[in-house]
């Protein structure tokens, strides 16, 4: 239904030195049905989605050319996803731990989302975002409907300068926007609703006190 997180760009999310990539999520998908988009970076940058009940990476344009896992999920039950990127050698992904398939790819790479489609171009938009929920600054499509928690990304020159670039554990519980692990960035929330992890709404309780009143908003 269009439901989205999105973060502005910073250097943090700059992979221009970067040849290793691992994102991660829990993931509680209400259904397995088409390509529903965990993040993504830009305008056809790099991202981590499901491909029906497989886990994809967003490794270029064309999503019919995206590497995807061989292990499978399951329609709501929380599953822990990851993907781990090696420019120039490939794809390996993760689901609870277990190892789900390894793609090697000669081509492998970390596109920055900088593809330039239309919408971006005629209307003069940088379209570097972070998107959480949706395919990108470059298509309003390919929604994640479901819960999404615990959202981490980590990169590096090699594997012993990895690094956590951005981890979103929506603490908060409530409002429009939420912020990093690192208190640093702030990202707003484009009408996601705010759940308990079996899905349920979240309700704020506020505390009153004697002689207090309190306004819905």
């Amino acid at each position: 239904d269009g439901d989205h997180v999105v973060l502005d760009h910073d250097e943090g999310l700059d992979m221009t030195d970067a040849n290793h990539l691992e994102l991660s999520a829990w993931v509680y998908p209400y259904d397995l049905d088409g390509n529903q988009f965990v993040v993504m970076k830009g305008d056809y940058g790099w991202g981590m989605y499901l491909k029906g009940n497989q886990v994809a990476y967003a490794s270029e344009y064309s999503l019919s050319q995206h590497p995807v896992s061989n292990g499978t999920l399951t329609a709501e039950t929380w599953s822990h996803i990851q993907v781990s990127v090696e420019t120039g050698v490939g794809y390996t992904f993760h689901i609870n731990g277990e190892d789900a398939g390894t793609v090697l790819d000669d081509d492998a790479g970390i596109p920055l989302g900088d593809f330039g489609s239309n919408d971006c171009y005629e209307n003069e938009l940088d379209c570097d975002e972070f998107y959480v929920a949706r395919m990108g600054a470059g298509c309003d499509c390919n929604h994640f409907e479901g819960v999404l928690d615990n959202i981490t990304v980590r990169a590096g020159a090699n594997n012993t300068t990895m690094e956590e670039r951005l981890r979103l554990d929506f603490p908060e519980g409530e409002g429009g926007e939420t912020w990093d692990a690192s208190d640093d960035r702030m990202a707003s929330i484009e009408g996601a609703d705010w759940v308990m992890p079996d899905g349920s709404i979240v309700a704020q309780a506020v505390q009153l006190f004697p002689g207090e009143e309190y306004e819905l908003e």
